[in-house]
């Protein structure tokens, strides 16, 4: 806008520059999804999500070793994938956890989620309503879905960790 006033014999386009300013922002997203395990995931559920979507069991079996690499590599880099817990059902009999070993590792996971919306709500004054909200859920006793899918997922991913090699790690999740 500066640059049209002061010079005139300058062509400028408006619009051009938030088409480029367009493309540019698009490029990121698209270079942040590729890159983002939890991105992929979001993209293959919404393309399973379609209603034209039957893919045949060869598809199947290829978006499943996928998933498995992806898990597996980020089991490498011993970090908690809390995707996991989509082979809890799968390998909850090879599992083998005690009730009271269930109970701590959802106390835990519970105390690392309210630490998580702690910290959120100390930096975002508008977060403290999650923070009340998940305390008050605290104290009508009732599980937490979120806190028992991610109990799943580090229980998951406890189990699978002790699997170096890949093909190793892909025969247990055969039955």
């Amino acid at each position: 806008m500066y640059a049209a006033k002061e010079l005139p014999q300058l062509k400028t386009f408006r619009i051009l520059d938030c088409i480029s300013l367009g493309e540019v922002l698009n490029a990121f997203v698209e270079h942040r999804n590729q890159n983002l395990h939890i991105y992929n995931l979001k993209k293959i559920n919404n393309t399973q999500n379609l209603i034209g979507f039957k893919p045949s069991n060869e598809e199947k079996l290829k978006i499943s070793n996928l998933n498995r690499k992806i898990l597996f590599e980020s089991l490498k880099s011993n970090e908690i994938d809390y995707s996991a817990f989509i082979y809890y059902n799968q390998l909850k009999n090879k599992i083998n956890l005690s009730q009271e070993q269930v109970l701590e590792l959802y106390n835990s996971e519970l105390k690392k989620h309210e630490r998580e919306l702690q910290q959120e709500a100390f930096k975002n004054p508008l977060k403290k309503i999650d923070l009340q909200s998940f305390q008050t859920e605290l104290k009508s006793k009732k599980w937490n879905p979120i806190i028992i899918q991610k109990s799943q997922s580090v229980a998951v991913c406890n189990y699978l960790k002790k699997f170096k090699n890949f093909d190793e790690f892909l025969n247990e999740f055969e039955d």
